[in-house]
């Protein structure tokens, strides 16, 4: 009984101190306190010694197989040893010498490729010096005996291709002079092309005043041989712009003084043959100047014949501004002063004086002083004359631009055109900017305004229309009076010969200035008639207003109407025709600005 409350009592404390001690905290024997924590510390040590125990006898279990493994590592280090001392044997007494012979061979091929680079170097100087050397004796036995300037420049050609280090070398002074050419050879080649320079330039002017086309292309081909090309890329374009000069005067002086020099289109079509004539010789010449002188040298030749067109053409235009009393008429249309449009829209009580439109009259009248000093058909002809000169400056420019592009861009349709600096800065386009950009832009605004304030002087109004059912209209619709006609044909003119110009400077010009006199004075003035002429206002409060003055309103109205077709019409007609440079994307570039700066204009003020 005590055995088993003893027993019962340790398992009561063993639970007892497995729940107070930490599992971290082994007993320590020597703070123990109580039996139970005696026991309870002999039986941990029991634990531990039985874990140890079962790890003694695993390792002892193991040792076998770490004996066999050992064994194994002995044999292998054996056999790797053997290995060592045989590799170090091959080392020392096989590849080393073979490494050092190696090292010699290697080094004796060295020395051997430097000496074969030396010898050919030095082959290579010899043969120069002897190619040198034939070339001397060739170009001076050339000029001196049978005097074949061929035969010479040709030999100062292949001279030229010799390293200058070679001519110039202490070796070529000692081996190529002879007792027939005394000289260092770079002397006597200096001295050869300057000589046959001389001679092909007096042969050159020689041929030029003869007319003899094949001699001059005989001497142009053979300066680039002597090393001048630049020499003869000028005298080649002095030649081709004496041509020009001579061209261009014949002319200008064209005809018997009188008649022709009246013709609108005289100095138009001399401009247009000016550059007609450049761009003939551009075309016809650039190939032999190409293949003689290399890819991009005909710019020099075009610079040259720019030069040349900047004298004729600034002739053309200063004589066409003087005929033409340009200056005189600038000034006539700067103090205009457009009374019948001012008139127009001053106060109804101060305009009383006005004659009634559309009588025979108020057309006399006109036909007698219409325009008070300024006669528009001189300005319309200046006009056209002017339109065409643009044109044909502006077709000048691209081919020259286009015949000035690297030869990588001139098949890559897709390269923007630059024009050259030498065109854009010459002083023929400063001239055409100042003597015709200009005048063009001052005339065409006053040739518009005027047009308009002339169709609505001559303004005609419909007959035969009335507001009864019963009775048929005996007018053909559209019912406008005969400014709207007149107006938008003037537009779409306007509008035609600015955009023909291809000049930047005109269409941004002109496309605001149809836009603010479309807005202004055609639509201010018939908003003016719809307000104070012809309003439907009845004469008594009750009454009706008068039926003449209905139909006027109306007709009004539709002058709008049909003036907003017109203009579309006109717009489309630009947009769906060909655009100046001929690049279908850009079509649009020039129309869009008109589209919504008058169209939209229109639509906006008939509204209000």
């Amino acid at each position: 009984m005590s055995k088993a409350n003893g027993s019962g009592n340790t398992n009561g404390h063993k639970r007892s101190t497995t729940m107070t001690v930490p599992a971290s905290t082994p007993p320590d024997i020597y703070n123990a306190n109580s039996v139970s924590e005696i026991k309870a510390t002999l039986l941990h040590l029991h634990d531990q010694e039985a874990a140890v125990t079962a790890r003694l006898d695993a390792l002892v279990a193991s040792q076998k197989d770490f004996s066999r493994e050992l064994g194994r590592l002995d044999l292998l280090r054996a056999h790797l040893g053997s290995q060592v001392n045989t590799a170090r044997n091959i080392s020392h007494g096989m590849l080393s010498p073979a490494a050092a012979t190696a090292e010699r061979i290697s080094g004796a091929v060295r020395r051997l490729d430097l000496e074969q680079a030396r010898v050919k170097a030095t082959l290579e100087v010899v043969e120069q010096v002897a190619e040198l050397k034939a070339c001397v004796l060739g170009v001076n036995g050339s000029m001196e005996g049978p005097q074949d300037w061929e035969m010479a420049a040709s030999y100062l050609n292949r001279a030229s291709k010799i390293p200058p280090e070679v001519v110039k070398g202490a070796f070529a002074a000692q081996i190529v002079p002879t007792a027939e050419v005394p000289d260092p050879p770079s002397v006597t080649l200096h001295n050869a092309a300057e000589s046959l320079c001389g001679l092909f330039l007096r042969e050159f002017d020689k041929a030029v005043k003869e007319n003899n086309g094949a001699k001059i292309t005989r001497f142009f081909k053979l300066f680039p041989l002597i090393g001048r090309s630049e020499v003869g890329l000028d005298v080649y374009g002095r030649y081709v712009c004496q041509g020009v000069a001579s061209r261009a005067r014949a002319n200008l002086n064209a005809g018997p003084g009188g008649s022709q020099v009246k013709d609108g289109y005289f100095y138009a079509s001399a401009l247009t043959k000016l550059f007609e004539h450049i761009a003939q010789i551009i075309d016809g010449h650039g190939a032999l100047v190409e293949r003689h002188y290399g890819s991009g040298k005909m710019t020099r030749v075009i610079e040259r014949l720019q030069v040349e067109a900047d004298v004729q053409g600034g002739i053309i235009i200063d004589t066409w501004s003087d005929e033409r009393n340009v200056d005189r008429k600038l000034t006539d249309i700067k103090s205009y002063a457009f009374t019948f449009l001012v008139q127009s829209f001053l106060p109804a009580q101060r305009a009383t004086g006005t004659p009634r439109t559309g009588s025979p009259a108020t057309r006399d009248g006109l036909q007698e002083g219409e325009d008070e000093g300024v006669d528009m058909k001189e300005i319309d002809a200046i006009l056209n004359e002017l339109g065409v000169m643009l044109e044909r400056w502006s077709l000048y420019c691209r081919f020259v631009g286009d015949s000035c592009r690297p030869v990588e861009e001139n098949g890559n349709a897709e390269a923007p055109l630059e024009l050259p600096e030498f065109l854009v800065e010459s002083t023929l386009s400063k001239k055409i900017r100042d003597r015709m950009i200009g005048p063009f832009n001052a005339m065409t605004t006053f040739f518009l305004r005027r047009s308009v304030e002339k169709a609505f002087q001559l303004d005609e109004q419909p007959t035969g229309l009335t507001l009864s059912l019963q009775r048929p209209l005996a007018s053909e619709p559209p019912h406008i009076t005969s400014a709207v006609d007149d107006i938008m044909y003037i537009v779409n003119k306007v509008l035609r010969q600015s955009i023909a110009t291809s000049q930047e400077q005109v269409v941004t010009n002109v496309v605001p200035t149809l836009s603010r006199v479309l807005g202004a004075d055609f639509i201010g003035m018939i908003q003016r008639k719809m307000r104070d002429e012809c309003y439907p206002r009845p004469p008594v409060q009750g009454a009706q207003p008068a039926e003449q003055t209905v139909i006027s309103f109306l007709v009004l109205i539709n002058n709008l109407d049909i003036a907003v077709d017109y203009i579309r019409r006109i717009v489309r007609g630009q947009v769906e025709s060909k655009p100046a440079d001929g690049n279908p994307e850009n079509g649009k570039t020039v129309t869009e600005d008109v589209d919504t700066a008058i169209a939209v204009n229109i639509v906006r003020v008939q509204s209000q």
